[in-house]
């Protein structure tokens, strides 16, 4: 017996995020960094993201930066420089809040 498995369109524009279309995540990420007179902060929207990809991206900024501030929802971290960085998390389109770490870690 053959079985035919057919993909919908949109399952196969999201890659690595779960087949089942379950969760998707965005981050909308924000830096400033100001040196002098100079912003050289930058602004970038990251869409059709895992719950893997999201938890690494907030992994390499702890490690990097130390234990984050939880702002209304959005995760910021403050360097020694005091440049900040700052990550707003979307599940499915719609806002996703964290108040700790552990928010996005029992997401799914």
């Amino acid at each position: 017996m053959i079985y035919l498995i057919t993909v919908h369109p949109v399952q196969k524009l999201i890659g690595a995020c779960d087949i089942r279309m379950n969760n998707i995540y965005d981050i909308d990420f924000t830096s400033d960094i100001v040196r002098g007179k100079n912003n050289l902060g930058t602004s970038n929207l990251f869409k059709n993201l895992s719950l893997t990809e999201v938890n690494n991206m907030i992994d390499e900024y702890t490690k990097n930066f130390g234990m984050p501030r939880f702002l209304a929802g959005m995760i910021l971290w403050i360097d020694k420089n005091n440049d900040t960085y700052c990550l707003s998390v979307y599940k499915n389109e719609k806002c996703f809040s964290i108040t700790c770490l552990d928010d996005l870690k029992q997401s799914d």
